[in-house]
């Protein structure tokens, strides 16, 4: 890449940087050879910013672990999600459906009623909140009761501030701590949400 192109978009200056694969491209190796090398260039150009980079090939990111700040790859999604599926049936269905939502006719006539409560759910989607002030002392599992009883939303975890993070801009994912873990003014909650406005209920509660 042209330094005068880099310079033009202020990479240097940028919070961070995107480099998404054609998807379309009728040779995903030479796709994933041009990205790669324009990587090299972010990087020697302005190595202090993050660059997250998507492939096409699951293999690509091996090359980019020095340069990059992440690289993903959707084929390597599918093969995880398959093969979690064999340990635990339906787990790629259910993430797949968290990353993605769907509406649903709410008219719709199911024969089957597994059919209807998954038709419900498939709306959800997986939402991260700074806590509730009111719900910090309290047990996780009692919180997680009372926001599904109250506003139907379901709390399955937190992220918990890193200690050794002396800014607080780092924080750990548990999903269900178990009854003994205790709320902390620090802590944020994971929730299944049919939209936002439902866990904004929850966290304006007072």
């Amino acid at each position: 890449m042209d330094v005068e192109d880099l310079m033009r978009v202020q990479l240097k200056h940028a919070s961070a940087a995107f480099i998404l694969a054609d998807p379309f491209a009728p040779n995903k190796v030479e796709e994933d050879d041009h990205n790669t090398l324009r990587s090299w260039a972010f990087d020697d150009y302005a190595p202090q910013t993050p660059l997250y980079v998507d492939n096409l090939l699951p293999g690509t990111e091996l090359i980019q672990s020095k340069t990059t700040t992440a690289s993903l790859c959707l084929d390597d999604f599918k093969q995880i999600f398959l093969g979690y599926d064999c340990l635990y049936s339906g787990v790629g269905t259910l993430m797949i459906n968290l990353l993605q939502q769907s509406a649903t006719d709410a008219s719709t006539d199911f024969e089957d009623p597994w059919r209807a409560q998954y038709a419900d759910g498939v709306g959800c989607q997986v939402y991260q909140t700074p806590i509730n002030p009111v719900f910090a002392g309290f047990q996780f599992t009692d919180v997680s009761f009372y926001a599904f009883s109250e506003f139907q939303v379901i709390l399955i975890g937190v992220a918990t501030q890193s200690d050794n993070d002396a800014s607080g801009g780092l924080f750990h994912i548990v999903l269900n701590p178990g009854p003994t873990y205790t709320l902390s003014p620090t802590d944020q909650c994971i929730w299944i949400a049919l939209s936002e406005d439902d866990v904004k209920a929850a966290n304006e509660l007072v």
